[in-house]
């Protein structure tokens, strides 16, 4: 399995050759008449369930339950008008960081669906929803907000997605900042995948690590 790193909640990129280690000693800076120490900061590894970047051209792995989906180069492109349509990827995970760019180029709402059944129709769900000017958390069936943000969901203009499913509880971040925290134990593992409500949208980057 590859591994990606977060530095204190925030995703760093490696050298392949760089094993990440803990340095135990701490760094003495002068500061006016004293010292500061600065503690050394703790590489967390975490090992990666899937990452697509849709380059391939193709979105194999993947199987859509409404809608049309496609790969038109470099992202994956969802269309449907008469209500949820989700694409659920092959892979599964319980207690996992998701997270993805979403991009509503039309219609009501654009999110990732986690912890899903495999049509994704029994899920917990992140979306951006343009008509309601939130962004929130959900679970389904039946249908519940179990949290949510007002703002204004642009469209046409990517956004960056992450949930983190830790137990019963789930935060959801925009664009680097945590914007929702919720607790509900009704699903504890399942597939990933992405999911449209009367709408057409890209989803690109998409990555899940596994939690220990």
């Amino acid at each position: 399995e590859t591994e990606d790193y977060y530095l204190l909640g925030q995703e760093v990129t490696p050298t392949p050759t760089v094993t990440p280690r803990v340095t135990p000693t701490p760094t003495v800076t002068p500061s006016g008449g004293g010292y500061r120490i600065y503690l050394p900061l703790i590489l967390k590894r975490y090992p990666v369930i899937f990452f697509d970047d849709f380059e391939d051209g193709t979105l194999a792995h993947w199987t859509a339950n409404h809608g049309t989906w496609t790969n038109p180069g470099g992202h994956m492109r969802g269309e449907y008008t008469l209500g949820n349509a989700w694409n659920i990827r092959s892979s599964t995970g319980g207690d996992v960081v998701y997270e993805g760019t979403l991009n509503l180029l039309s219609g009501n709402a654009v999110g990732l669906s986690f912890r899903s059944s495999a049509d994704g129709t029994s899920s917990y769900d992140v979306i951006l929803d343009a008509v309601a000017g939130v962004f929130k958390i959900s679970k389904r069936p039946p249908y519940h907000v179990l949290a949510s943000y007002a703002m204004t969901v642009q469209r046409n203009h990517p956004y960056r997605v992450k949930v983190i499913a830790k137990g019963n509880k789930i935060e959801a971040y925009l664009n680097g900042v945590k914007r929702l925290t919720t607790t509900d134990a009704t699903y504890s593992s399942g597939h990933l995948g992405v999911i449209l409500f009367e709408a057409t949208a890209t989803y690109d980057d998409l990555q899940a690590q596994e939690l220990p």
